[in-house]
């Protein structure tokens, strides 16, 4: 599932939907605080197909719960205002407790996923050069436009433990003549990294709590590998001792028996 969720498989998305129940899904996409409406309730909800849409806001706002261990909290746009005369207007700097909506686990579990989005997956030309970032690109194809590489919308939403970015691409009415070309998401990649490496350099910069899900796999294989290598050279030792041992008492039967 995690090479799924890196190449942005619509199928296993689906699949999976089916298999946790459309109901269930449903209001895991409302503790999300993403806005659902019951013409929603069906499989296309799984690949974001939504009857209302959603906002790079409320995608940002989504995406806290990953990066704060399954805590979603409230996006914000100003950090503090102070006027002229010292007075605070605006303090948006205290910790905010959020709700918890999934366990810390999974939240580590699905960030483990979503790295590999970056790293090999298709938002490896968003990446920041010299971060670790985690998240996920999507695109919807626009309809009734004549072209089949039309698209309509084109995202990508990328989280730090200190940070999250949503970064959509489209026309405010997508038509004919106006919409976007490329579902695999063509240019935005340089602009998502553009924006986290002007970002990043002012945030504490804090690691993951996790390794991305294919090192995981791929170290797992090699210890699995090394147990198997060490029980095959062990096996082989012990037999070559038995062996010499059984050699050693034929020779001795034959003394004995004066052969």
């Amino acid at each position: 599932m995690y090479e799924a969720l890196a190449q942005s498989m619509n199928a296993p998305a689906v699949w999976l939907l089916n298999q946790i129940g459309v109901d269930k899904g449903y209001q895991s996409v409302k503790d999300f605080n993403i806005p659902v409406t019951k013409q929603d309730k069906n499989l296309a909800l799984a690949l974001g197909g939504l009857s209302s849409g959603v906002s790079p806001q409320q995608m940002a706002g989504a995406y806290t719960a990953f990066a704060n261990g399954g805590k979603v909290m409230k996006p914000f746009y100003i950090r503090k205002i102070v006027d002229s005369t010292g007075k605070v207007v605006v303090d948006n700097t205290a910790k905010q407790q959020g709700r918890q909506i999934m366990p810390a686990s999974v939240a580590k579990q699905m960030t483990s996923m979503m790295l590999g989005v970056f790293n090999n997956g298709t938002g490896a030309d968003a990446k920041p050069y010299g971060y670790s970032v985690a998240g996920k690109t999507g695109s919807t194809e626009a309809d009734d436009t004549g072209s089949s590489d039309a698209t309509k919308d084109k995202w990508i939403v990328g989280y730090t433990p200190d940070l999250v970015v949503a970064t959509w691409e489209g026309f405010d009415s997508t038509s004919q003549a106006h919409h976007l070309e490329n579902l695999s998401g063509t240019g935005m990649g340089p602009l998502f990294r553009n924006e986290m490496q002007t970002m990043l350099p002012y945030t504490k910069n804090s690691s993951f709590d996790t390794k991305d899900a294919q090192t995981i796999v791929q170290d797992q294989q090699h210890n699995d590998d090394n147990l198997w290598d060490t029980i095959q050279k062990k096996t082989e030792q012990y037999s070559d001792k038995i062996g010499q041992k059984a050699k050693d008492f034929f020779n001795d039967a034959k003394k004995w028996f004066g052969q």
